[in-house]
């Protein structure tokens, strides 16, 4: 009969506690050895679920069987006279919970990571961005060298698709590119980029085949969340990417808006060859012709990759290469959104800077209608496009369009606020509106998503020189300085005249000379002689101001240019007269952030805080309602 006193006599409670602990001891243990021996990620789940089974089991045998000096015995009731090992099951019990109190204080007091390399993933979860991911660059499976293009047109594709949601933080492709080939583990990647997961994968593409595996690894944990091979036509490419941006966010458990969802499942209006094109891949026999391919190391940049603030690189003939290719693909795709807004950010940058694209010559007007109309006919594809809105902004801001300008900007805000491009640049935008926080806000927002990439660090450089904020200011040059953006050097320099360091000042403008004295641009050559005359290297500036008057008699001098040239000539009168007519032309695009500079006063130059020119530099500021 079973009764309390029963269940007492044959010892029950004392066997359940020391089933317990044992059970306890043996799980922690498992815990501990599991990622040394590399055992399967489910043995704790396996030992805890067999230890659960075991415990009826347990309980029967206790009843039905005595511990005995003379080993196990049957036992048959209240009136068996056999003594239960009462004395010994106590002893055992003690000994259990000694050793369990030693473990504890082992695990708490010793057992602790030997390196901060151990506790990596635990550092990467707590400085992780909510909802972040790296995508990291895809590895080139095919057999051709070549097809690498495809590769990273690929990975650009599936960070677009990724940069719509509003709900992921997705690190940019810049920051990402810093990774190929690196021998860092992923903890070590999550912890630099401050993201919760890292994608990784392959790419396979031969004979009008894709082959593509993609796995969605925890930073944590750095066990696999989720992970998928893909082996198709490449036909069913735009289905590819939707379902591996669908599969990252239920991974991250991101709930997508109905909008959200339709801009996923919504596939472009071109032929695979078409796409093929876009990407830079070899098209397959019979497919559009593609003597103009991507370069070598040139893979797709919607709306190209000229620094915002800075000269662009000296690249006419990959410029010239990659406008035939998007010439081709329109043709080839005449309902494909994504070249019109990749051709408009050349034809934008070919106004901003003359002469870099080879075949861009026309007067402004004729390149900026085609702008406008790229722009306008990618927004009829699909008007989710949130890089042809913050073109659209640029091109208003650089015809000192305020109002149209705000517009632009806050709907490319709306439509893509994980692109660290239209943060950038909306950024300008509200700096030279005087509304400098608002700007570092925006860029500071755009180094989240894109820690590595100097033009970047720079935008913010400047948006807190404008501020006031000169230690902040030094911090972000010297950041896109180490990451190669070799123009910040003479703002930089300025900035360390205003902190009193004239030596570092000097020791800038002196490294920047390799590129201020080839640059084809003459605002860097004027600039870099007015820092100069401020620290009294007239040396110097002479060498400088002949580089400039050198630029300025092979082409046109903007009027920025030409008023820091006057001014480190000391000529105070034609700087001040340069500059009222300035304010009467408000030229378009021509050293337009230069020309912000001057009117902010940024360099803090008495000179142009005087009366004159301040009520000269007020007709330059954008006036935001």
């Amino acid at each position: 009969m079973l009764s309390f006193g029963e269940i007492k006599r044959r010892k029950m409670f004392q066997v359940t506690a020391v089933y317990a602990v044992t059970a306890w001891l043996i799980v922690e243990v498992i815990t501990s050895i599991e990622e040394p021996l590399s055992l399967p990620s489910w043995s704790d789940t396996l030992v805890i679920v067999l230890l659960a089974l075991g415990f009826p089991i347990m309980l029967i045998m206790s009843w039905l069987f005595n511990v005995t000096p003379d080993g196990l015995v049957r036992d048959t009731g209240a009136s068996n006279t056999t003594p239960r090992a009462g004395l010994r099951m106590e002893w055992v019990l003690l000994g259990i919970v000694g050793i369990a109190v030693a473990w504890l204080f082992y695990r708490t007091e010793f057992d602790r990571p030997a390196s901060p390399e151990e506790s990596q993933p635990t550092v990467a979860a707590q400085n992780a961005l909510p909802n972040s991911i790296a995508v990291l660059p895809f590895e080139n499976i095919s057999l051709k060298p070549d097809d690498a293009y495809f590769s990273a047109g690929l990975h650009e594709e599936i960070l677009n698709r990724l940069a719509k949601l509003r709900n992921i933080k997705v690190i940019s492709r810049t920051s990402v590119l810093h990774y190929a080939d690196s021998e860092l583990t992923i903890p070590e990647i999550a912890k630099e980029l401050k993201v919760g997961a890292v994608m990784e994968g392959g790419v396979q593409y031969a004979d009008g085949r894709v082959r593509i595996h993609a796995q969605l690894i925890d930073a944590t944990t750095d066990q696999h969340i989720w992970s998928e091979t893909y082996d198709r036509e490449f036909a069913d490419i735009f289905a590819i990417e939707s379902d591996i941006a669908a599969n990252i966010a239920s991974a991250l458990r991101i709930e997508l808006s109905l909008s959200e969802k339709e801009s996923l499942d919504r596939a472009p209006d071109a032929s695979a060859d078409a796409h093929l094109l876009y990407l830079g891949a070899a098209p397959p026999p019979g497919g559009p012709r593609q003597d103009g391919a991507r370069p070598q190391g040139g893979p797709p940049a919607q709306g190209g990759a000229h620094p915002p603030g800075g000269p662009p690189p000296q690249s006419r003939q990959a410029d010239d290469a990659r406008l035939d290719r998007l010439d081709r693909t329109i043709e080839a795709a005449p309902n494909f959104a994504l070249p019109y807004v990749e051709r408009a950010g050349i034809y934008i940058q070919s106004l901003r800077t003359p002469g870099a694209v080879t075949r861009l010559s026309g007067r402004r007007e004729e390149l900026e209608a085609l702008a406008l109309a790229d722009l306008n006919r990618a927004l009829e594809i699909d008007p989710t496009l949130g890089l042809a809105y913050s073109w659209l902004g640029m091109i208003h801001r650089y015809n000192w369009r305020a109002a149209e300008a705000k517009a632009a900007f806050e709907q490319a805000i709306e439509l893509s606020l994980n692109d660290s491009d239209v943060l950038v640049q909306y950024g300008y935008f509200l700096s030279n509106a005087g509304q400098n926080d608002q700007a570092i806000t925006m860029a500071e927002r755009a180094l989240e998503l894109d820690p590595h990439n100097p033009e970047t660090h720079a935008a913010l450089g400047q948006f807190n020189a404008a501020a006031g904020d000169y230690k902040a200011a030094t911090e972000s040059f010297k950041a896109a300085g180490q990451r190669g953006a070799a123009w910040v050097l003479p703002l930089a320099a300025n900035i360390e005249i205003l902190l009193g360091n004239e030596s570092e000042a000097a020791r800038h403008l002196h490294a920047s000379e390799p590129m201020t004295m080839t640059v084809e641009s003459p605002q860097w050559p004027a600039l870099t002689a007015y820092t100069y005359a401020r620290l009294n290297l007239d040396e110097d500036a002479e060498r400088l101001l002949a580089r400039f008057d050198q630029l300025a008699a092979e082409q046109h001098a903007p009027a920025a240019a030409a008023i820091m040239a006057h001014l480190a000539r000391g000529e105070t009168p034609e700087a001040l007269n340069r500059l009222i007519e300035a304010t009467r032309e408000q030229a378009p695009y021509e050293a337009f952030n230069l020309t912000m500079s001057i009117a902010a006063n940024v360099y803090r130059d008495p000179i142009l805080d005087e009366p004159e020119f301040a009520a000269a530099r007020r007709e330059l500021r954008f006036k935001v309602h």
